[in-house]
């Protein structure tokens, strides 16, 4: 009697209303695959027996099996009303927009290099390296952004040993925002050692998944590869508003 009870349960709990039974093993599948990946979450896509499975900021698919993966964009087509003309939604990207926003919010505020505008209207999150020549140029026109009441929430990127030490540094010094500009502008600093969260750094940077620097991530998500002037950035971010 106790076995059929149980096995009644099972049913019941791993009937289409409760998908997570098969999510859960998908996910036994992958920690057995990928055991260096953590699994942030797992559902079904539009198309049968493929799955959305979303780690950090990144996304892929995988068979209801667990046993195939698939790397890419998963588009899904719609007709305009106006025009009749077929166009196509990328929702792998949407995905990953709100997984960028999930997880870049979850970082508390005293963890970024804060520069923030006296009229904040809205934010971007950008990935910065004192050693990229193009990033130093952005850094050069924050003051647009935050005229335009946008504040900047800076992530470093230390690609070795002594760009760590400069930018712990930064972080250990009285006004860190300050000392952080010297730096990119390639003017000494005095060496400082504190608790600092720049190990933290690098670890989201590569949850977030970054190629060429700065990226700028804007707060809905979006991601901004590679170097914009500020005016862009802020027409970009008013054609959202």
């Amino acid at each position: 009697m106790k076995n059929l009870i149980l096995s009644i349960i099972i049913l019941f709990l791993c009937s289409p209303v409760f998908s997570h039974c098969k999510n859960h093993e998908i996910e036994e599948k992958l920690k057995e695959q990928l055991p260096e990946y953590s699994i942030d979450s797992i559902k079904e896509t539009p198309i049968p027996g493929i799955y959305e499975v979303v780690t950090g900021a990144s996304i892929f698919y995988v068979s209801s099996d667990g046993k195939y993966i698939i790397d890419g964009n998963l588009l899904e087509p719609y007709k305009d009303k106006e025009t009749n003309k077929v166009f196509y939604k990328n929702l792998t990207d949407l995905s990953a927009m709100s997984a960028r926003v999930k997880l870049i919010n979850s970082i508390p505020k005293d963890k970024f290099f804060l520069f923030n505008s006296k009229d904040q209207t809205d934010y971007v999150t950008i990935v910065t390296d004192i050693d990229c020549p193009w990033c130093v140029k952005l850094h050069r026109e924050i003051n647009s952004l935050l005229e335009q009441g946008i504040s900047v929430q800076y992530l470093v990127f230390t690609r070795d040993d002594d760009a760590k030490m400069q930018v712990i540094s930064a972080w250990c010094s009285k006004n860190n925002t300050k000392s952080l500009t010297s730096i990119m502008n390639k003017k000494p600093i005095n060496s400082k050692k504190c608790d600092n969260p720049i190990d933290e750094h690098q670890e989201i940077i590569s949850s977030i998944g970054v190629g060429p620097t700065p990226a700028i991530f804007l707060s809905d998500g979006s991601l901004v590869s590679g170097y914009k002037p500020s005016n862009e950035i802020i027409e970009i971010i008013s054609s959202k508003n």
